[in-house]
């Protein structure tokens, strides 16, 4: 049975440039489309940030940034500012902010 090597073999000839276009390509292959939440769980993501804040109760949040998911905690929400879209938190004793289409999902710890 033949055994390949893949790129190893041609390790020696790869180029620095060609090292991170695959590098890039590779990157790009592994990004996922941000899910469409449906009206219950936005609903559901309300609820816990109202109870958040009310209750002083900290909170996971996850995020989707550019094809990647990205999951914080824990959270304490500070503030719901529905104008602008955002949603403020302090997170490791530093206040920031995040726009409510990052968010994907919110859950109680």
């Amino acid at each position: 049975m033949l055994k390949d090597r893949s790129l190893k073999k041609w390790a020696p000839f790869i180029m620095p440039e060609h090292k991170g276009l695959i590098n890039n390509a590779f990157k790009e292959s592994e990004k996922v489309k941000k899910p469409i939440l449906d009206k219950y769980q936005i609903q559901e993501i309300n609820t816990i940030l109202v109870s958040s804040i009310q209750d002083q109760i900290e909170v996971k949040l996850t995020l989707w940034f550019d094809g990647f998911y990205e999951e914080i905690q824990p959270v304490l929400i500070t503030k719901v500012d529905p104008y602008t879209r955002r949603l403020f938190v302090l997170y490791k004793d530093t206040h920031q902010h995040f726009s409510f289409d990052a968010l994907v999902d919110v859950s109680l710890l």
